[in-house]
C-alpha cells in the first residue's frame, strides 16, 4: 500500500510557493510579536540558553536540554526574538522533511503535508517560544528521512543525542535500536552510545561531575512526581485538545489503513513500510503510552502537559495523511476520490480559523499573557523609577528578560531565587513577590513577608485575567 499514487498531487513549484509564503508570514510574526510562549519553560529554556556562553556549566544542564543549549545559543544573544527565530528555523526544516517523507513513503495526498502541518493551531503558533520540543521534532523527522535514503550511520549518530534534546528521546532511541535490528544493520547499534560517551567525558573533563552524570543528574529519575497524577485518559483529551478532532478522525483511519495493508504483507515488508511502522506508527505510540503512564500513576515528576505532543505532531500530520487512503480503490471514480479529497482538506485547514477552542484564535490568546503585559507596563517602569538602580530579587522569569539579566543567577547557590536566600538579602534590596511562583515554587507566603519587621511592604500590582487572578507586591529589606 505503499506505492499506490497519489490521489491529489500538486506540481512541486505550487507547493514551494505556499511554503515560502508560509514561512514568509511567520517569519513576519517571530520578529514583530513580542511573545514568550508561557511564562515558565519558555522562558527558562531561552535564559540557559541566553547566558550559557557567560556560564559553561549550562551547556551540561540536564534539564535545559544540552544539544538544546547548545545549539540556539547563539540565536538567544539577540534577545527572546532570536529564540523565536531558532524555533522557527527548526518548524521549517521540520516541515520540508515532512513533506519529503510523505513523498518517498507514497503517502495518499503528500502534496499536502506541509498544509496539514501547519493546519495544527498548537504547532504553529507555539514555535514562538523557548520551547526545547521543537529542535527534537527537527532531528526525530530528519532521522527519518536518512533512514528511509539508508544513511544509517549519520542517523545512528543523531539519535544517540536525542536523550539530550527531550528526555522522552531514550525512548525513540530504544525504538531506533529495534528498527536497526529489524533491518539488520546490527553494526550501528555501537553508535548509539555515542551522545552519552560524549557528553560524559565532556562533564567529567570539564566540568568535575561524577562518573555516570548523564545518568544521576536526569531530573525526571526519581520514580515518584512532585506535581501528583491524573486520570487514565487525560492525556488522551489533552492530545485531542492539542491537534483537534478532524486530525485525530484521520489519523485513527490512518492507523487502520495501514494496518490492514501492512498485515496483509508483513512477511514481504521492505525497509520504507519498516520506517513507516517503527519510526512513525512507532514512535507515536509509545510516546503517547508512555506519557499515559507517567501521569496517570504519578511517575517521573510528568506535568500532563500537553505541549510535550508537539514533539511528535510532525509524525502526526504523516499519519494524518494515510487518513485519506480510504478514498483510494475502485469505489469511486477519480474525480469523486479527489472531491471527497478536497472537502476533507477544507475542514481540516479550515478548523482551527473556528471559534473552537483548539483553533489560531484560543492559542493566539494563550500566548498572550496578560500577566506579562502587566509586569512590563507596571511592575518593571515602577521598579525603574521608584527604586533606580536597586538589587532585585524575583520569582517570575519574565521580568529578567525586561532587566537583561540571567534570572538563574540570583540564588546563593548560583540557581533561581529560594526563601533561604531572603535571609541573605542586604538592606535595601528589593523582592519582587507573585502569587504564583514565588508562592508556589519557593513556597514565600505574602502574609510572612508582611509580619516580618525585616520588610516593608510598598506597592502591590493585581493582574485579574481569563487566565487566573495574579498579585505582585514589592518588598524592601530593611
Amino acid at each position: 500500500m505503499t506505492g499506490t499514487k497519489e490521489i491529489v498531487k500538486l506540481p512541486a513549484v505550487v507547493i514551494w510557493i505556499y511554503f515560502v509564503l508560509i514561512s514568509i508570514i511567520l517569519a513576519i510574526v517571530a520578529i514583530c510579536d513580542n511573545v514568550t510562549g508561557d511564562e515558565g519553560d519558555s522562558i527558562s529554556h531561552y535564559m540557559f540558553s541566553r547566558y550559557s556562553w557567560e556560564n559553561p556549566e549550562y551547556f551540561i544542564h540536564h534539564w535545559s536540554k544540552p544539544v538544546f543549549t547548545l545549539l540556539s545559543s547563539p540565536f538567544s544573544q539577540f534577545g527572546f526574538v532570536g529564540i523565536r527565530c531558532f524555533n522557527l528555523m527548526m518548524a521549517l526544516g521540520t516541515a520540508y522533511c515532512v513533506w519529503k517523507i510523505a513523498v518517498k513513503l507514497h503517502k495518499p495526498i503528500s502534496s499536502f503535508a506541509i498544509l496539514i502541518l501547519f493546519s495544527i493551531s498548537f504547532y504553529t503558533l507555539k514555535m514562538f517560544s523557548g520551547y526545547t520540543e521543537y529542535l527534537y521534532a527537527f532531528l526525530l523527522v530528519y532521522t527519518i528521512l536518512l533512514c528511509l535514503n539508508e544513511n544509517y550511520v549519520l542517523a545512528s549518530i543523531i539519535v544517540s543525542f536525542f536523550p539530550f534534546c527531550r528526555s522522552e528521546g531514550i525512548i525513540a532511541l530504544a525504538i531506533f535500536a529495534v528498527y536497526l535490528v529489524w533491518v539488520r544493520h546490527w553494526k550501528y547499534l555501537p553508535l548509539l552510545i555515542l551522545g552519552h560517551v560524549i557528553y560524559e567525558v565532556i562533564g567529567v573533563v570539564l566540568f568535575d561531575q561524577l562518573i555516570g552524570w548523564t545518568w544521576i543528574k536526569i531530573p525526571y529519575l526519581g520514580p515518584n512526581s512532585g506535581y501528583g497524577s491524573g486520570r487514565l485518559f487525560d492525556m488522551a483529551d489533552e492530545l485531542i485538545y492539542r491537534t483537534g478532532i478532524p486530525i485525530i478522525l484521520l489519523v485513527l483511519m490512518g492507523i487502520i489503513y495501514r494496518l490492514v495493508g501492512y498485515l496483509s504483507t508483513f512477511k514481504s515488508l521492505k525497509n520504507k513500510a519498516k520506517v513507516d511502522i517503527l519510526l512513525i506508527y512507532g514512535n507515536v505510540v509509545a510516546f503517547f503510552i508512555a506519557h499515559t503512564i507517567f501521569w496517570t500513576f504519578g511517575l517521573f515528576n510528568s506535568l500532563g502537559l500537553g505541549r510535550v505532543y508537539i514533539a511528535i505532531m510532525p509524525l502526526i500530520a504523516l499519519m494524518t495523511l494515510d487518513g485519506f487512503g480510504f478514498v483510494r480503490g475502485n469505489l469511486f471514480s477519480v474525480t469523486v476520490q479527489k472531491m471527497i479529497v478536497i472537502l476533507i482538506l477544507a475542514t481540516v485547514v479550515y478548523a482551527p480559523f473556528d471559534k473552537d477552542k483548539i483553533g489560531f484564535r484560543y492559542v493566539k490568546g494563550i500566548n498572550n499573557i496578560p500577566q506579562n503585559d502587566l509586569i512590563k507596563d507596571e511592575v518593571h517602569p515602577y521598579l525603574m523609577d521608584k527604586f533606580p538602580g536597586r538589587k532585585v530579587y524575583y520569582n517570575v522569569a519574565y521580568l529578567a528578560i525586561l532587566r537583561k539579566e540571567n534570572y538563574y543567577a540570583q540564588g546563593t547557590q548560583g540557581t533561581w531565587f529560594r526563601k533561604p536566600d531572603l535571609e541573605n538579602m542586604e538592606s535595601g534590596t528589593l523582592f519582587l513577590w507573585d502569587s504564583k511562583f514565588a508562592k508556589g515554587d519557593a513556597k514565600i507566603f505574602k502574609e510572612d513577608l508582611e509580619t516580618d519587621v525585616r520588610f516593608r511592604k510598598h506597592n502591590c500590582f493585581v493582574s485579574d485575567t481569563w487566565n487566573g487572578y495574579y498579585t505582585y507586591c514589592v518588598f524592601e529589606r530593611i
